[in-house]
């Protein structure tokens, strides 16, 4: 009886550090460590300096081989989400 005891100790103090907001913070930290996305973005100009609209940009995974294209915008502009 003295393990389901503890056991009740526990879940009440779990939720009580809920209700606290204590837990949040580990919540919060704990899902920022796992993100692994990136983006890349950048502008297309030829060598005189003028922005190139619609220039195909590639950008290839070594690892994997997989590409993705985009166009660049109006301004030259380009982004990989």
């Amino acid at each position: 009886m003295r393990l389901r005891g503890n056991l009740r100790s526990v879940s009440v103090c779990f939720v009580l550090c809920l209700l606290t907001g204590e837990a949040g913070f580990v919540t919060s930290t704990m899902v920022q460590a796992q993100a692994t996305s990136a983006s890349i973005h950048g502008i297309v100009a030829d060598p005189t300096g003028a922005l190139l609209a619609g220039a195909t940009v590639t950008v290839t995974n070594g690892s994997t081989g997989i590409s993705s294209v985009r166009k660049t915008d109006r301004d030259g502009y380009y982004m990989f989400p």
